[in-house]
């Protein structure tokens, strides 16, 4: 458990977001750069860039449309994308969107040898709405080679929440809003 551990990506007209960790233990911010948008997320199964995937803020990538399939049972479109970059240690990213919801199902992650490196299955009983809009409430990231996994669990949900500018700096993680 990560209790207090805060991610900031703050996207701009530049190629690549600029990603910020704050690590409570520490007490300190620091910039993810280059080559370690690669590396683990403090020792989970997430790196940097399943994350930025994951919040969708992947700039160099090139992402299409292919053949619709079910998860589960579940109708969903297929995403792949092809991450850009030098940096990446993915071939190609397939994302399953539940149809009907507009939700992440599921993300496979291939590595340059094709082979599945890593996999991020939603719990389809902790998909739950908030206001008009569904979320996932726990996933697991697998992480295929190495056997381990890692869960997210998503405790409180707020939609549509007035926010000053000014939280969005990489001084102000780890303080209370």
């Amino acid at each position: 458990s990560r209790k207090g551990l805060a991610v900031l990506m703050v996207e701009s007209d530049s190629l690549e977001p600029k990603m910020y960790l704050y690590v409570p233990d520490l007490d300190r911010t620091r910039r993810v750069t280059g080559k370690q948008i690669a590396t683990s997320m403090m020792g989970t199964d997430f790196s940097y860039e399943e994350f930025s995937q994951f919040q969708k803020t992947a700039a160099e990538t090139d992402t299409k449309r292919i053949e619709e399939q079910t998860v589960d049972g579940t109708p969903a479109y297929v995403l792949e994308t092809t991450p850009g970059g030098a940096d990446s240690v993915y071939s190609r990213i397939l994302t399953f969107v539940d149809q009907a919801r507009c939700i992440p199902l599921q993300t496979q992650f291939f590595g340059v040898n094709g082979e599945l490196s890593k996999e991020l299955l939603a719990t389809p009983d902790e998909i739950k709405q908030v206001g008009d809009r569904y979320a996932p409430h726990h996933v697991v990231m697998y992480d295929r080679i190495k056997s381990t996994r890692t869960e997210l669990i998503l405790e409180n949900m707020e939609i549509d929440v007035e926010l000053s500018d000014g939280i969005f700096h990489p001084k102000r993680l780890g303080m209370a809003p």
